[in-house]
């Protein structure tokens, strides 16, 4: 049923009412409320008259002489809203939900600056709900593009937001280290963490300490840190006194420029490190962390895969563990039960799968994003940790900005059970574009359609090379060599 409320993510809970509220009165709260500079600059947005009233609550707004009663949501980050024809009234639990419950009432109001008459109940399934933004792989932002993320996320109700680095922070000392990739100043990170600041998303980084560092051991300064294997080196070797040298100043000047008290030390994906160097580095770059007063995050594929589950006995007390699936199996998300069965608290990362594709297929993406939900919201749990992962490697059109996915993840992730997947483009497209767009979610989906493949000929594509994504799009296949040898002649002509 169409009850007119548009917005992304759905609401938890929504009684619609009869018609819409038209009030220009003052917008009336507590004054410490207006001084919380993430409202005080969504009320500027809005510019709306607002008077301090010292007799209401804190986390409370009144509009007019509403006589509907917003509910109380007694939820970590929730809120309740009541808008009849007289007003409107907003009951924040927290200062996150009064500021999410600000966002929805902006979301509601129409282009004459009414409202519709509704009760809304709302709070996230998930508390923490972040975007991981690879910016490591020829895609990295202007900074005028990353506060339209911060805002666009913030809009979504996204509370977190991790850059992916890796040799992408200019470094005191190492001044070449990402000076020739774009590599993100203090400066434009000190803007990009107060743009999260006004918009109450909390900005921190994933800074790779061990595996992913191609680019820094290419360089001839850097390349005796690095773990020689059959192949390119990559990773850090732990065994080398030079690496935790060069390691420590590195990680305090990094951790100092998010003021987060997350810090994300990557762990992904190393190469040519047994368990017990492995572990040991792991929890030396978790005790420097600690020290400076940062939780330290790592991804645990390298345990999932090789060194066993219950090797996460073995980490830092101190550390989070990711788990990083992309392409969940049906009902469950592996290896999340063997992780948490080891006695801390799990935090996952999916994947919006645009990585190596034109188009990524958004129905297995949706049906990907609501089986992690549905696992870490299980038997009633609040507290649970979800990321949209954004990979530039290889991706093409929608390899920047997969907005319509980040919207479906923002939903998921907050609306839990309640989300609804049949209307939600249009509700999105509504929030994005200022319209309903039904030809480009018919075109985008039969574009999906055509291009679906397994992850396997996605990979192979991908080491190919673009023009075997334009064979690929042609031909809804994967090209064979021979194919691939004949685009190359003709490129060379």
């Amino acid at each position: 049923m169409d009850d007119g409320i548009q917005i992304i993510p759905r609401p938890r809970s929504v009684e619609p009412g009869t018609g819409r509220c038209a009030t220009r009165a003052p917008w009336r709260m507590h004054p410490a409320t207006m001084a919380d500079a993430a409202v005080a600059h969504l009320l500027t947005r809005l510019e709306v008259v607002v008077e301090c009233d010292p007799s209401l609550p804190r986390r409370t707004l009144r509009i007019g002489t509403a006589v509907a009663a917003a509910p109380l949501v007694a939820k970590r980050q929730g809120y309740g809203l009541a808008i009849d024809r007289d007003g409107v009234v907003l009951i924040g639990h927290d200062d996150h939900g009064f500021h999410y419950g600000l966002v929805t009432l902006e979301q509601l109001r129409g282009e004459d600056g009414t409202w519709p008459a509704v009760v809304i109940a709302d709070w996230p399934a998930l508390a923490i709900r972040y975007h991981h933004d690879d910016v490591s792989r020829r895609q990295v932002s202007t900074l005028d593009d990353f506060r339209r993320i911060v805002r666009l996320l913030a809009r979504f109700k996204i509370s977190h937001y991790t850059l992916y680095l890796e040799d992408m922070v200019r470094l005191g000392g190492h001044p070449e280290i990402g000076a020739t990739r774009g590599a993100l100043s203090a400066d434009e990170i000190a803007a990009i963490v107060a743009e999260g600041a006004l918009h109450r998303v909390e900005v921190f980084p994933t800074f790779q300490l061990i595996g992913h560092q191609e680019h820094l051991l290419a360089m001839p300064r850097y390349a005796h840190l690095g773990r020689r294997v059959f192949q390119p080196m990559s990773s850090l070797d732990p065994a080398n006194p030079a690496v935790r040298a060069f390691l420590a100043p590195v990680i305090a000047e990094v951790a100092a420029r998010f003021p987060s008290p997350l810090f994300h030390m990557g762990f992904d994906e190393t190469q040519g490190v047994d368990d017990d160097a492995f572990i040991a580095h792991a929890n030396w770059c978790a005790g420097q962390l600690v020290a400076l007063g940062k939780t330290p995050l790592m991804w645990v594929d390298m345990l999932c895969n090789g060194f066993g589950h219950q090797a996460l006995a073995r980490l830092h007390p101190a550390i989070v563990p990711v788990n990083w699936q992309y392409e969940p199996g049906a009902g469950t998300v592996p290896h999340q039960r063997e992780l948490e069965a080891q006695g801390r608290p799990v935090w996952g990362l999916a994947g919006y799968n645009t990585w190596g594709r034109f188009l990524p297929d958004q129905p297995a993406v949706e049906g990907h994003l609501a089986t992690w939900v549905r696992q870490l919201a299980a038997d009633g749990r609040e507290d649970g940790a979800l990321g949209g992962s954004q990979w530039g490697d290889g991706g093409c059109e929608s390899g920047r900005e997969p907005w319509g996915l980040i919207a479906a993840f923002a939903e998921a992730a907050w609306s839990g059970a309640q989300a609804r997947p049949a209307d939600r483009d249009r509700r999105f497209q509504g929030a994005f574009y200022d319209a309903a767009l039904p030809g480009v979610t018919r075109v985008q989906g039969e574009w999906s359609r055509q291009l679906r493949q397994g992850s396997d000929v996605l990979f192979t594509q991908h080491h190919r090379g673009p023009q075997a994504m334009v064979r690929a799009a042609a031909w809804s296949a994967a090209p064979s060599d021979d194919d691939l040898a004949h685009d190359e002649r003709l490129i060379d002509r």
